[in-house]
Order: C-alpha cells, then sequence, then structure tokens
C-alpha cells in the first residue's frame, strides 16, 4: 500500500469500529438480554477490529510477502464484518438506513486493499 492509501483504509478502518460500536449500543437499548444479538456483536468487534490492526501491521517495513499476507487477512475480515453486518440488518436488529454509511465506508476498505493487493502481487512477479 501507499503511504496515502495506507492512511485513508486506516482511517475508514477505525471510523467503522465507531460506527459499529454506535449501532450495536443502540440496538442494545432496544433488545436487551438478547444472546445472538450480543454474539453478533463480539464476532463483528473482533473482526472489524482485526481489519484496522492488520492494516496496521501492514504498514511496518515489513518484506512485500508479509505485507501481502496482512493485507489478504484484512481484506477477509473486512469481508466477514460486511457479512455480519448485512445478517444482522436481515435479523431486524438494526435497520439498512442506519447502516448505509458503515456499509459504504466497508466497500471503500474492500476496494482499497484489493488494490493494494493487485499492486504487491504484480510487485512480487517482477521481482
Amino acid at each position: 500500500m501507499e503511504k496515502g492509501k495506507d492512511n485513508r483504509a486506516l482511517e475508514l478502518a477505525i471510523k467503522n469500529v465507531t460506527d459499529i460500536k454506535t449501532l450495536f449500543d443502540s440496538a442494545k437499548k432496544e433488545k436487551e438480554n438478547d444472546k445472538f444479538l450480543s454474539a453478533l456483536e463480539g464476532q463483528i468487534a473482533r473482526s472489524c477490529t482485526s481489519v484496522v490492526l492488520n492494516i496496521s501491521e501492514s504498514t511496518d517495513h515489513i518484506s512485500q510477502p508479509m505485507r501481502l499476507n496482512k493485507l489478504n487477512i484484512a481484506c477477509g475480515e473486512n469481508q466477514e464484518t460486511i457479512a455480519n453486518i448485512r445478517t444482522t440488518i436481515a435479523l431486524g436488529y438494526i435497520n439498512k438506513q442506519d447502516a448505509q454509511e458503515l456499509l459504504d465506508n466497508l466497500d471503500q476498505v474492500k476496494k482499497i486493499l484489493n488494490k493494494s493487493l493487485i499492486t504487491i502481487k504484480n510487485k512480487l512477479k517482477t521481482t
């Protein structure tokens, strides 16, 4: 990832974590003691936090193969977060309008990560 893209993806990923916390804080007020909601919240918290951590780890001065690995993990965790948010919407815990900006930001992170993965793979082919 280029430095600017590193920062943009990381900033969006951190914003996504805070937006997810806000959405779930609101949902928990309406559905107290819902164990399924709590399980989804825990899973989403792990996956979205993992996106932040793996993007951050990929920006260190590490080898291109290691960077590729970290970004692949971040991409997979981002996709898992998207799937879990969509599931949460489908189950009626949050509404789509409230989550739309979050979904858009998750999609933007996915696009940035995918572009970075292609760039790194191309660099590895030429070395």
